[in-house]
């Protein structure tokens, strides 16, 4: 579980792989639930997002789940999410998902081809900047897509290379076959 604290707000992202769109089959009930993909029709396969907000008494305030297919990490991360602009953006399997931080409505949600899995999301600038398994994407603010960068590889490491690292000025990279890469945040090659 990860714990996000906005003004007066605590938001609570966790992982419910119990619950189930069948509502014969609900052990939890959710004010807003979005299904991302096919992930209905094969949903015991898929990757299930609980976000909570509640006030400072520890009262829910509202909730949503966000369902999508089976890839990526299974339960969120400390980066799995930032807060930006009244907005909880959030990566889970191969989409980065932007919800109303007051009304948990869906402002929007982005995949592309070579997302495959999504394992981070950092905001940078005006943008956001997604770390997934086949790309880097740049994201403007209001979730359409800026740029993308693709490597010769997969972008995860076997051989204990840190395949992402966000610095002050660029991003450095590590693919599967160990090729290195430097960008900037506007998604130009500095090297390799």
């Amino acid at each position: 579980m990860i714990i996000l604290n906005c003004e007066n707000r605590v938001i609570k992202i966790s992982s419910d792989q119990d619950f189930s769109i069948d509502i014969r089959k609900q052990n939890k009930k959710y004010n807003h639930i979005y299904t991302l993909s096919n992930s209905v029709n094969g949903e015991d396969f898929a990757t299930k997002y609980s976000i909570v907000i509640e006030d400072q008494n520890n009262q829910m305030i509202d909730n949503a789940i966000v369902i999508a297919d089976n890839a990526g990490i299974a339960s969120p991360q400390m980066d799995s999410a930032v807060i930006k602009d009244d907005a909880i953006i959030l990566v889970i399997g191969m989409y980065i998902v932007a919800l109303d931080i007051n009304t948990l409505s869906m402002l929007w949600f982005l995949t592309t081809e070579n997302c495959y899995a999504c394992f981070s999301i950092h905001s940078v600038g005006n943008r956001f900047i997604a770390y997934c398994e086949g790309s880097i994407i740049g994201i403007r603010r209001d979730g359409s897509l800026e740029w993308e960068f693709t490597g010769r590889d997969i972008f995860v490491s076997v051989n204990g290379f840190t395949p992402f690292e966000l610095n002050d000025e660029w991003i450095d990279l590590v693919d599967f076959e160990n090729n290195k890469y430097r960008i900037g945040f506007d998604g130009s090659i500095i090297q390799g």
